[in-house]
């Protein structure tokens, strides 16, 4: 199961999620100073990206996570209240409820700005963006809903979906390519919750944080969609070692040979999945179906 990268402001850190859904903290860094406002937080497969609005910047974190900040961006002429950010094969998209706009910059991360979009109409307290390779998912904390809209960025809105009655205070929203992964704030249910699909009103499950983070804003599924390929292309893969699989539950691997070609289709490779019984021995007869695994 992916790791999730995690943001909060009350001890103002990122953090690093053993799991999809735990608070088991494998990592976590202090960014007081650079900024005491950390709002949200990406990962590209190689660093971290970061927003604080305390200094209205874009960050980029060396590795998951050190301590060394290996760029960083004012966006305060262009969005004085930056909230939220993604990245994928190509652009940083950010978010902002200063102006209630999306925003794509130009590669990770330059003052080139490729897009942007006027949500205000739909919500006026934008809080968190990602990205599916196809389509924008964001949080708006006024409705209290998730929001997906179409493309990097039209105005055509896919979808919504009204979340008060399980949080009123949505931040940071994600992607594991089946079900939409967001947290809820300080003054909502200081929760992680897991959204089946984009989106239904069905919660799979949800984790109380406010044990690891009081004041939970932003997090990221580190196997989100963070290639901008599309279309069908064959690939080959490495056979992936069943040794470190030591729990029951369903994992990925190839066989029987030392590499299986597998189709990507939207950017995500399908491989077999079997189970994996108690004593960590995979049993090659039981294939129970697919899944996607982010194509990085």
């Amino acid at each position: 199961m992916a790791d999730t990268m995690f943001v909060g402001r009350t001890g103002d850190k990122l953090y690093h999620m053993s799991g999809e859904f735990s608070t088991t903290v494998k990592d976590s860094l202090g960014v007081n100073p650079p900024d005491f406002g950390p709002e949200d937080i990406a990962w590209d497969g190689t660093n971290t990206f970061w927003v604080g609005v305390q200094t209205d910047k874009l960050y980029i974190q060396s590795g998951q996570i050190t301590g060394t900040v290996k760029d960083s961006l004012g966006v305060s002429g262009v969005e004085g209240t930056p909230t939220g950010i993604s990245v994928d094969a190509t652009n940083t998209p950010y978010c902002g409820s200063g102006d209630n706009k999306l925003y794509l910059l130009s590669g990770k991360i330059t003052s080139t700005l490729k897009d942007s979009q006027a949500i205000g109409g739909i919500d006026t307290e934008i809080q968190g963006i990602s990205e599916d390779g196809t389509n924008t998912p964001w949080t708006g904390d006024s409705a209290d809903k998730l929001y997906l809209t179409s493309g990097q960025f039209t105005s055509t809105l896919k979808d919504s979906e009204a979340v008060t009655t399980i949080d009123a205070n949505p931040k940071g929203i994600s992607w594991n390519g089946t079900d939409t992964p967001w947290c809820g704030g300080i003054s909502g249910g200081q929760k992680n919750y897991l959204q089946s699909g984009q989106f239904t009103s069905t919660i799979k499950t949800s984790l109380l944080m406010s044990g690891v983070e009081a004041e939970p804003t932003g997090l990221d599924n580190v196997e989100r969609l963070i290639t901008g390929t599309t279309g069908d292309v064959a690939v080959t893969l490495p056979l992936l070692s069943v040794s470190a699989f030591s729990s029951p539950g369903l994992v990925a691997i190839t066989l029987p040979s030392p590499t299986v070609s597998a189709t990507v289709t939207g950017a995500y490779i399908v491989l077999p999945v079997i189970e994996v019984a108690a004593t960590g021995n995979p049993d090659p007869f039981a294939v129970l179906g697919t899944f996607a695994e982010t194509f990085h």
